[in-house]
Formats: C-alpha cells, sequence, structure tokens
C-alpha cells in the first residue's frame, strides 16, 4: 500500500513537471518582440533609433528574454561591425546609429540560441546625400554647434564643429577614434595615418576626387588662399576639392600633446 502511494505521488510530481516544462516551452515559442525604426529613410549623418518592442500581455524582463535567446544582434548588411542588443544581464530596448554613406541597407536583428540563429529581423534603410556638404545646407546655416554622429559599428566616429567665419559658413570635420589616449606612440601614429586615410576616401565616395593635391600640386597654399577665408596657420592643406556647391580642404596639422607631437587631421568646408 506504501509503495503504491510512492508510485502514485512519483507520478504526480512527473507530471506536474513535464507541464511545467511544456508550459515554459510554450511561453517561450509565443514569445516574440517587433523590430522598429524611427524612419526609413533619411540623409547622411541622420540620426536613426532603432527599438524592441515585446509582443506580450505582461511585462517583460530580461529573463523572458534570456529563456529564449542566448544573444541578440544588431547588424547592418554591408557594414563591417555589430552590437550586442542582449546578451545574459545586459538588455537594450532602443539604440540609434547614423549612417555615413548614401546606400539601400538592410539593418537587421539576430537572436541566438546555442550557436544557431531563431529569429532574425530587417528593416530597410535608404540613406541619401541630398543636402549641400554631409547634413548641412548653406542657406539654413545659422548657429554655432558641435555634434558627434553615433557610429555604433566602427571605432570611429565623425564630429562636426560649425560656425561663422568672416560672415562666411564654415564646417569643421573631424575623425575621432575611440579610446585613442590609450594607445602608445606608435599605434597612434598608425590612427594618425588611418585618419588621414579615412577622411580622404570619405570625400572621395561621396564628391569625387579631388581637384588638387599635395603629390601633384607644388603650390597647394596659394590655391587654398585663392579659395578660402580660413587662415592657414601652421596647417598643410593636403587634397582641395571644388564643387557646385562647396570648396573642401583636407588639412594634416601638428599638435603637441605633453612632450610630443602629433598628427590632426581635419577637413574644412565652406559654400563656393
Amino acid at each position: 500500500m506504501i509503495l503504491k502511494r510512492i508510485t502514485f505521488s512519483l507520478l504526480i510530481l512527473l507530471v506536474i513537471s513535464c507541464t511545467k516544462e511544456e508550459e515554459t516551452d510554450d511561453l517561450n515559442n509565443k514569445f516574440d518582440f517587433k523590430f522598429t525604426a524611427n524612419m526609413t529613410k533619411g540623409n547622411i549623418l541622420d540620426l536613426f533609433t532603432f527599438e524592441i518592442i515585446p509582443v506580450s500581455s505582461k511585462e517583460v524582463t530580461k529573463l523572458d528574454f534570456s529563456r529564449k535567446y542566448d544573444s541578440i544582434i544588431f547588424k547592418v548588411e554591408g557594414l563591417y561591425g555589430s552590437f550586442t542588443v542582449f546578451e545574459k544581464n545586459s538588455l537594450s530596448y532602443k539604440w540609434s546609429h547614423s549612417f555615413y554613406l548614401p546606400k539601400q541597407y538592410d539593418a537587421t536583428l539576430i537572436g541566438y540560441k546555442q550557436g544557431s540563429i531563431i529569429t532574425e529581423k530587417a528593416i530597410p534603410i535608404e540613406v541619401k546625400n541630398e543636402k549641400d556638404f554631409l547634413n548641412v545646407n548653406w542657406n539654413s546655416f545659422s548657429q554655432v554647434s558641435n555634434t558627434g554622429y553615433i557610429n555604433l559599428l566602427s571605432n570611429n566616429t565623425l564630429g562636426i564643429f560649425q560656425k561663422l567665419e568672416d560672415s562666411l559658413p564654415l564646417v569643421v570635420l573631424n575623425d575621432y577614434w575611440e579610446n585613442i589616449d590609450y594607445y602608445d606612440l606608435v599605434n597612434k601614429k598608425l590612427i594618425e595615418n588611418e585618419k588621414e586615410t579615412y577622411l580622404y576616401k570619405y570625400m572621395v565616395e561621396l564628391y569625387a576626387s579631388p581637384q588638387y593635391s599635395y603629390s601633384e600640386t607644388q603650390d597647394l597654399k596659394q590655391i587654398y588662399k585663392k579659395h578660402f577665408t580660413v587662415p592657414l596657420e601652421d596647417k598643410k592643406p593636403q587634397h582641395i576639392w571644388l564643387t557646385a556647391k562647396n570648396k573642401i580642404v583636407l588639412f594634416k596639422d601638428e599638435v603637441e600633446t605633453g612632450n610630443n607631437f602629433v598628427i590632426d587631421n581635419q577637413i574644412y568646408a565652406q559654400p563656393r
């Protein structure tokens, strides 16, 4: 009799356990989220904000995500790098990213479990280059500002400082590298070279090849003085672009930092 009761109790516990596992599996299968963006069309350097919105009748926690996923990764087709939206105790419901080049993109959210993709959601993004210079229109240039443009998928970030110089609009484009102060001098030199290469290629991608370059033109300083109002000081022009709407120059400048001089590269642009 006692043995029967024990056997019966074990059967009940087994049924309850199986039921709970089935309920958990059922909840995991039903748990889902929407992947949204604040806009799907924009200009280069516009701030696109992405968000995951859980589809559930109850409040959703990190635990709900961890039951179904090991990680959720944000990627953009054609761009190197990724951003971890969810992993273990870290969860971002909302994040932002600026696209630097005009293109048709697919922003994708990928959910992984035990190394396999179990969820993949994509949003088509259209980015254009429709303003005069980057995200600036010269006829609506009205204030001094200093803005960095978030790039989640790279180690560098573009920053724009704009002001009036002798009553003419001036845009200064900088390329900032993540944690550069922690690099030793040798690696800083490598980044300095990379910055010049990056800024040059970026301008070529947007505005074609420069009309003048230091390697082909002896008197680049005189050409600069002819077209630009900003004093040269110690800056060395490397490349000059003259487009229908812009005059653009890539500078190389020595900047003193402690006991060392480092090379800084900047882009200046003014209306033509």
